[in-house]
């Protein structure tokens, strides 16, 4: 789940929630612009805030890599 909120007076503060079956939150994540994750097979989300992150189901992250602004996408064959 994705959320952006707008304050009064200027900028933007984006959140990213992952949320469990029953609704709970299972975790969250402040980050620092507008972003259009994907998932891929087993679970990991790739998100792009400059650099590509892969955040494991469980909200840490597993890696970054520095390679610009474009958006993520996985292959039907992963």
């Amino acid at each position: 789940m994705y959320n952006d909120n707008h304050f009064p007076g200027g900028g933007t503060y984006y959140s990213l929630y992952a949320v469990k079956p029953d609704g709970t939150l299972k975790w969250d994540m402040d980050i620092s612009g507008n972003v259009s994750p994907v998932i891929d097979f087993d679970g990991t989300l790739y998100i792009n805030l400059d650099s590509l992150y892969a955040i494991s189901p469980d909200g840490t992250i597993k890696w970054t890599l520095s390679c610009g602004g474009s958006t993520p996408a996985i292959a039907s064959d992963g």
